[in-house]
């Protein structure tokens, strides 16, 4: 194989030389892992709340996955046009 030639590792991509696809996939516990423990951030003596991740940045970084994956990117627009914005019969 070319060592030239670029996979992305998180998606279904061509198999150089082949007439083949492969589906590569991620272990998500490793992705999602943090590096600390994730405790309730204390406002005060009635109120705390959980932080997302362990930089309260979760959802930010998950987004930055979805659109980095084409198919996945594109399956959650659809999803959130069709679904859930009254999409295409309307």
């Amino acid at each position: 194989m070319d060592a030239s030639i670029s996979l992305n590792y998180n998606s279904v991509e061509n198999i150089p030389g082949f007439e083949a696809r492969a589906a590569f996939t991620v272990n998500s516990s490793s992705v999602f892992k943090e590096d600390v423990d994730i405790v309730p951030t204390i406002v005060d003596d009635t109120l705390s709340y959980m932080p997302w991740g362990g930089d309260n940045q979760m959802p930010f970084n998950i987004l930055d996955l979805i659109e980095k994956d084409e198919t996945l990117a594109t399956c959650q627009c659809f999803n959130a046009e069709v679904c859930y914005g009254s999409g295409l019969l309307q």
